[in-house]
């Protein structure tokens, strides 16, 4: 059976709306809380003993979580914040396309976040965010990100960031992780021309290897990045 078929044999039978985490990996699962505007920040660690954050007139609230695998803290803020149960199987579901889904309330998007390790070495993950009036909520599959940059605007107070609102904010998030596909393609770029040279001056049994893997990471690069045109056009 497939990896696939497998993940998608642990929802069989289930309601829709049931959070089934669906990833490979299990990450412990830490909630950061920033809250800004123009004159202050603040920045915490969600305790589980607390109740979720909730937005306030004249900040920003931005809550992350690494590991989304523990579904009973999803729901715990999902429901603070009002959103749909649908969304919540969504977040967990790590296969899901990138997209955008307007609620109304809210706008929900699904990204996937490509890092480098290496010249040769990249990995992908899942982002789901959620944007909603003085609040945006991002939920990812591990720790590390792209983001530290956006963090260290919020503490310094640079550029326009922490007079901006919500909306801003979650921009500022896709800028950095689109910002990061042209870092890929360009490592996957070297890569190539790498290959080509050793093809044509001294091949081996490992170079066919090597040309696999490279095929496999552009097909996940393309995966990753194609239907993105489709949501900026929106």
């Amino acid at each position: 059976m497939s990896v696939f078929l497998k993940r998608r044999s642990k929802k069989a039978g289930l309601p829709p709306g049931t959070p089934v985490y669906l990833g490979d990996e299990k990450h412990t699962t830490n909630v950061s809380v920033f809250r800004y505007n123009a004159q202050t920040w603040t920045e915490e660690a969600w305790r589980r003993a607390e109740t979720p954050p909730q937005a306030d007139e004249g900040s920003v609230l931005w809550v992350n979580m690494d590991g989304v695998h523990e579904t009973a803290i999803i729901e715990q803020f999902h429901q603070a914040f009002g959103i749909h149960p649908l969304i919540m199987e969504d977040v967990v579901n790590t296969d899901q396309r990138p997209k955008m889904e307007d609620h109304g309330d809210y706008i929900y998007l699904v990204v996937k976040m490509l890092q480098t390790h290496g010249p040769q070495e990249f990995s992908e993950e899942q982002i789901s965010i959620i944007v909603g009036r003085g609040f945006v909520l991002t939920f990812q599959e591990q720790p590390g990100d792209v983001l530290g940059s956006l963090r260290d605007r919020i503490r310094l107070g640079n550029g326009r960031l922490r007079s901006m609102d919500a909306a801003y904010l979650a921009y500022s998030i896709l800028d950095l992780i689109v910002d990061t596909y042209f870092a890929v393609l360009e490592a996957l770029g070297e890569t190539i021309d790498i290959v080509q040279e050793e093809v044509l001056q001294s091949p081996d049994p490992q170079t066919l290897e090597r040309i696999q893997r490279i095929r496999r990471r552009l097909l996940l690069t393309r995966k990753a990045i194609w239907p993105m045109r489709e949501l900026a056009d929106v």
